[in-house]
């Protein structure tokens, strides 16, 4: 399957980097991120696919092999968050974790390639998002106009048919649907399209994030990038420096990077300089370590920089003047049921909201002696019926959903325990991080489950029939829901919609 997805991948880069849409050349990447929605609530995830629409078979040799998204607070303009993303054959998969500890706000959500410094005419990818937002009607945000602005008729080139096996569901219920790509004389397509399913009210009117629209007008209209101030020619994943008493060594270091059972040997320059290349950075846990070898170990110190901290920093600070978000008000977007389960913070341990006044019991601790704990969404400890998340941190206490109590992680594993300047824990570089789905035909779940996002898949590839399904249960939560897909195939860009509502 992945052979064949990476032939369909350069077909498909090879016929759309020849579209006749505009005059100006594509020089850019044509980076653009589906994301699920657009309105949030601390402890989801962002879930996003990552399209280099102008990618041609070339390019994927070069530099465009990581990808840097970066969440900035829309007042202070500060990044809040920042990771960092494998980009294989022109796409690239993740999740970004809001933490319980993000304030309501409107956020600007940051996305460029390693190509982005060295390729002048490589831009970012920039979109608003609300974050458990209420707007007041004096909201100094614009209501923009969606009718007259650029708009993109629907294309000619391809028909897409994107059908439910009904409109209406009941709560945790399978819903199947099936999509058919064909051209414009009926013949079958070839195509790769992310998609999202989740509840309406989390989603941006009109065209605002629509993948065509963004191919045919937005990449040209969106202006020059800001002028950075730096001395780089690239951006590097992550480089540093080592330290030996407090001085530079004059002589070549011997490192050890850790990564899942892996172990690679990095040795640094005569002045303890050294740079990590992208691929060993890229894993689909956590963590990764980097140790000094050899004797003396509790002498050196190892000095981490990261490039993309100044890039984030400037970027944050740029005025951007893609459309934001019309004014959110909190009664129009979630439900009672979503803010009932709203999570507070409390003395830095993450609760849920209780309408009872019952004392919390957080007197059970857990230590674990392997590296097996994880941690669901809504912070929940090793849910059932959930793939894993994240791991646990040490010190945070977590709500185990089975006995009805909350957890104290304590933390036994290698990485977890404290150790000295010697041996540094890195951020990694993400593959794709899978989506929980709870398939309530095995799992009785007890607990109500209100997650506005029902579905996400990453890449969804049609067959020969130009034809692709896929399924999800629906949750407690009711209401009207929207299916989006968004891609790429052989004739044109993927972009198409449709609605079902979930009933008592």
């Amino acid at each position: 399957m992945r052979v064949q997805t990476k032939l369909l991948l350069g077909l498909i880069m090879i016929i759309v980097s020849g579209f006749e849409i505009s005059a100006q050349p594509k020089c850019s990447s044509g980076l653009f991120l589906h994301i699920d929605k657009a309105v949030y609530l601390p402890n989801e995830r962002i879930w996003f696919t990552a399209y280099l629409l102008n990618l041609k078979i070339s390019d994927s040799t070069k530099h465009l092999n990581t990808l840097y998204v970066t969440l900035c607070n829309g007042k202070t303009k500060k990044p809040i968050l920042s990771e960092r993303f494998a980009i294989n054959h022109g796409i690239s998969k993740g999740a970004l974790f809001l933490p319980d500890s993000l304030l309501a706000g409107e956020y600007s959500l940051l996305a460029y390639t390693d190509e982005y410094v060295a390729n002048k005419a490589e831009k970012e990818y920039q979109q608003w998002i609300n974050i458990g937002s209420v707007k007041k009607a004096e909201s100094i945000i614009k209501q923009i106009s969606l009718e007259n602005e650029g708009h993109v008729p629907p294309s000619q080139k391809i028909k897409i048919s994107l059908q439910p096996d009904s409109a209406i569901y009941h709560r945790r219920s399978r819903s199947s649907w099936k999509v058919k790509l064909t051209d414009d004389y009926g013949n079958p397509l070839r195509g790769i399209f992310s998609v999202a399913c989740v509840y309406s009210r989390r989603l941006p009117p009109g065209r605002l994030n629509d993948i065509r629209h963004f191919y045919y007008v937005d990449q040209y209209k969106n202006g020059s990038k800001p002028v950075l101030d730096t001395s780089m020619d690239i951006i590097r994943p992550l480089q540093g420096y080592v330290l030996f008493n407090e001085k530079r060594p004059k002589h070549s270091v011997k490192m050890l990077l850790m990564k899942d059972k892996n172990m690679n040997i990095i040795n640094t320059d005569e002045k303890g300089g050294f740079g990590i290349d992208h691929y060993m950075l890229v894993t689909g846990n956590n963590t990764l370590m980097l140790s000094i070898l050899g004797n003396l170990q509790s002498l050196y110190t190892i000095q981490l920089v990261e490039n993309a901290d100044s890039i984030n920093l400037q970027l944050g600070q740029y005025n951007y003047t893609i459309d934001r978000l019309p004014p959110v008000v909190e009664s129009d977007v979630f439900t009672a049921e979503e803010l009932g389960r709203r999570v507070k913070t409390l003395k830095g341990v993450t609760v849920n909201a209780r309408e009872d006044n019952e004392p919390l019991d957080l007197a059970q601790t857990v230590k674990m002696k392997s590296c097996n704990a994880y941690v669901c969404q809504l912070q929940h400890w090793m849910c059932d019926g959930a793939p894993p998340a994240v791991p646990p941190k040490i010190g945070e206490k977590y709500y185990d959903r089975r006995s009805g109590r909350y957890i104290l992680y304590m933390g036994e594993c290698a990485t977890d325990r404290q150790s000295g300047e010697f041996i540094k824990s890195i951020k990694p570089t993400h593959e794709e991080e899978m989506f929980p789905q709870i398939d309530y035909t095995k799992i009785q779940e007890l607990t109500q489950e209100v997650n506005s996002t029902l579905y996400w898949n990453y890449q969804l590839v049609t067959d020969e029939n130009g034809e692709a399904t896929f399924s999800f249960f629906t949750n407690d939560l009711k209401g009207v829901f929207t299916c989006i897909i968004q891609g790429v195939s052989t004739k044109d860009i993927i972009s198409a919609k449709n609605y079902f509502e979930v009933v008592e």
